[in-house]
């Protein structure tokens, strides 16, 4: 009996430590999100090229060729780029994980890294409210359309909003006011295709207003918020969003840049910039997904 615990013990301390080596391989500390050239994992077990999806350990070492570059995914949702010839040990570089980032790239990052692992989030659960109105986690808030609408900024161009609701209209009310104490316009519009562009028009000004729709059964309150920019400032805040958005490949660039926007809700610019990505990579379901919402 002595003699089978002297050699079960040593087998139950190999089978508890390949139960920790699976489970920290099953939890990776970083995401390949783009390589572009000759990026290797060289340390043992496992050598490979780099690619989109490829998941690494704090301490995994890769070298990165001339011309080369990579962009990882930290398990924080923060970026890391390493774009210069080097022999690199992602532990050596972990502390970049923890760097303040705008929050929507947070936001991008995080849903790249959950689709990287196969789960097929849908963007609009990683989507958040800036402006007024605060925005429950989940689908379009008032689950009557594809798009948020609790905040809009908005300058001009073709943004159509279809209501769940289909088949009668509806009577749209807008003010200057939370409390509706002033009433700016009144309208009647078809529940199933709605042109914002046709209360921009009525409006006929700049500045913050907030609208309503009979008949809806989630009625937002104090109101669906509006803000009609100026044009000069409409275009600088659109191109200081733009700034964020890390280039990689046409399509991909294209796609960030409409999440970028969407998610600080300049909606057209968005829809803008989905149709790119969905033209340059029509196959591509994600981008098709986010294009088609806007249709």
């Amino acid at each position: 009996m002595k003699y089978q615990i002297k050699i079960l013990m040593p087998a139950l301390a190999l089978i508890f430590c390949f139960f920790m080596i699976g489970t920290k391989q099953g939890t990776p500390d970083f995401k390949v999100f783009y390589v572009q050239g000759k990026v290797k994992k060289i340390n043992q077990p496992n050598t490979f090229m780099l690619k989109k999806g490829s998941k690494l350990m704090d301490n995994d070492m890769i070298t990165i060729a001339s011309g080369a570059q990579v962009i990882l995914i930290c398990k924080k949702f923060n970026n890391i780029k390493l774009d210069k010839p080097d022999t690199v040990r992602l532990r050596n570089i972990e502390s970049k994980c923890s760097e303040r980032r705008p929050s929507t790239l947070s936001a991008y990052f995080h849903f790249i890294w959950d689709e990287l692992t196969g789960e097929q989030p849908d963007e609009q659960d990683y989507l958040h409210n800036i402006g007024a109105v605060k925005r429950n986690r989940g689908r379009a808030d008032e689950k009557q359309t594809t798009l948020f609408l609790d905040t809009i900024n908005y300058l001009n161009g073709d943004l159509k909003i279809k209501f769940a609701d289909t088949g009668n209209s509806r009577i749209l009310k807008c003010y200057d006011t939370k409390l509706h104490d002033h009433l700016v316009t009144r309208m009647s519009i078809k529940a199933n295709d709605f042109d914002l562009d046709s209360l921009a028009t009525r409006i006929k000004a700049t500045g913050v207003f907030y609208w309503t729709v009979t008949g809806l059964q989630l009625q937002p309150k104090p109101g669906f918020y509006l803000k009609i920019w100026r044009d000069k400032e409409y275009h600088q805040a659109v191109d200081s969003l733009l700034n964020t958005v890390i280039k990689t490949g046409p399509a991909e660039t294209a796609y960030m840049a409409g999440f970028v926007l969407e998610n600080n809700c300049f909606l057209t610019g968005a829809f803008k910039y989905y149709a790119l990505a969905h033209k340059l990579d029509p196959q591509n379901k994600i981008y098709k997904t986010a294009y088609s919402r806007f249709l």
